[in-house]
């Protein structure tokens, strides 16, 4: 059959639309401007030679019946655009989506839409694992790198929930519904089923009051649309900073806690704080071990350590008033008493610690007390000797540490090798 004078097809959707139409009342695509002519050629009349040719045949032919019918007259109709041309699939419903991100007016297709679900989808599934990569690196520690990205992972967000919103609004709309009908979504379990009946509707084409044609000024170019993803990306990257912050907290607070067996068998103090110099380092498990040392046997003076606190923070901790300048996660502090028989130097806060577990380290003179160095006959000191352990598993694990220290006196006797000592010794924690 031949198109109707005055209609044509429309390339998106195929439905049938006037011949004057610039965009499609359907589907709201743009329509190319064409002359339909007329689908059929008339036949030319014969001329003279052509009549003369025709009977003198039909002379030579006199068998030939006269109800023969005579040429026939082939109609050539319009060609019609295909409805299968411009069928929506991924990219172009994604490409629909875009450029309609911001408007709530007219309408949107099944086809397109479930198709534009499908790539908020994929896409979304891919930023949950780009989050997850982000949201638990370097021990969910908050750094303004990572911050950057909750940014940048929050605005890509942003535009995914308004394209969403808006599409689904233009769907409710060709099935000749409300925008107003999203509000079935708050409602627990059952407006969630309802809202995604409707959409699943086929469209409404007669009578549908929502027929728009979409608007010429695209929504790059509007400042209101930019502030309205500038403002949902900061709500969302703010949200993703406090979940970052809370489950940090959440996890050092489980590491504080121990279980029933644990407890039995370290005996260890849970939570609690360490004040090192001017700062304050919370603890996840301590321990104070009493030791009853004593060392007599040189210049008449008496070394003696009566107690060891094994300490493991909450966290990593790196302090500026330190020696070391690295991260730390567990301290060892010894309290040393000296009586000195003699005028004698002693530095027990240069001493070399090691461990049951293999670790040697200096202390750290900065945050240790100061008690040694030059010390006169009959005077007495104590303080305490803090050495930070880069990695400590557990405060349990520590069961010895061995301490080296030097202490000398002056002497003018040659024959005196006894001016000098290097003290160590081994100390169970148990």
């Amino acid at each position: 059959m031949p198109t109707e004078p005055n209609f044509k097809f429309c390339l998106h959707c195929g439905k049938k639309i006037p011949i004057e139409a610039t965009f499609c009342p359907s589907c709201g695509a743009k329509q190319p401007i064409a002359d339909f002519e007329s689908s059929s050629e008339p036949e030319k009349p014969a001329t003279h030679d052509e009549a003369a040719k025709a009977a003198s045949q039909t002379d030579t032919n006199p068998s030939q019946p006269d109800s023969e019918p005579g040429p026939t007259v082939v109609f050539t109709p319009t060609s019609e655009p295909n409805p299968t041309s411009d069928r929506p699939n991924m990219a172009s419903a994604f490409d629909r989506g875009i450029k309609a991100a911001f408007t709530v007016k007219g309408r949107f297709s099944r086809a397109d839409y479930w198709w534009l679900y499908l790539d908020i989808v994929l896409i979304s599934l891919v930023v949950t694992v780009l989050f997850s990569l982000v949201f638990f690196s370097k021990g969910l520690v908050l750094s303004p790198g990572k911050t950057i990205a909750f940014l940048l992972i929050g605005a890509v967000v942003a535009v995914l929930s308004v394209i969403q919103f808006t599409a689904t609004i233009r769907r409710l709309h060709d099935t000749n519904r409300s925008g107003h009908f999203l509000w079935l979504s708050l409602i627990p379990t059952v407006g969630p089923i309802i809202l995604l009946v409707l959409l699943t509707q086929p469209a409404v084409e007669a009578n549908n009051r929502f027929t728009t044609s979409p608007t010429s000024t695209h929504w790059t170019r509007t400042w209101w649309s930019w502030t309205i993803l500038a403002v949902l990306s900061l709500i969302f990257a703010g949200s993703y900073v406090s979940l970052s912050t809370i489950t940090r907290a959440a996890v050092i607070a489980s590491q504080t806690t121990d279980t029933p067996a644990e407890s039995a068998t370290n005996g260890a103090t849970k939570g609690g704080s360490l004040t090192l110099r001017d700062s304050q380092v919370r603890l996840s498990q301590q321990k104070t071990y009493h030791q009853a040392y004593q060392n007599s046997n040189w210049a008449k003076s008496t070394f003696a350590i009566d107690k060891v606190v094994v300490a493991k923070t909450a966290e990593a901790v790196k302090l500026d008033e330190s020696d070391q300048q690295k991260a730390f996660n567990g301290v060892i502090a010894v309290h040393f008493k000296i009586k000195a028989g003699r005028d004698i130097a002693a530095y027990p806060t240069q001493a070399t610690l090691n461990t049951n577990l293999g670790q040697q380290v200096n202390s750290d003179m900065s945050l240790s007390d100061t008690f040694d160095g030059d010390l006169n006959k009959g005077t007495v000191k104590d303080g305490n000797v803090y050495f930070l352990l880069p990695n400590l598993k557990s405060v349990a694990s520590l069961t010895s540490i061995r301490l080296k220290w030097d202490a000398f006196y002056d002497t003018d006797d040659e024959n005196d090798n006894n001016f000098a000592k290097n003290f160590d010794t081994t100390l169970k924690l148990n």
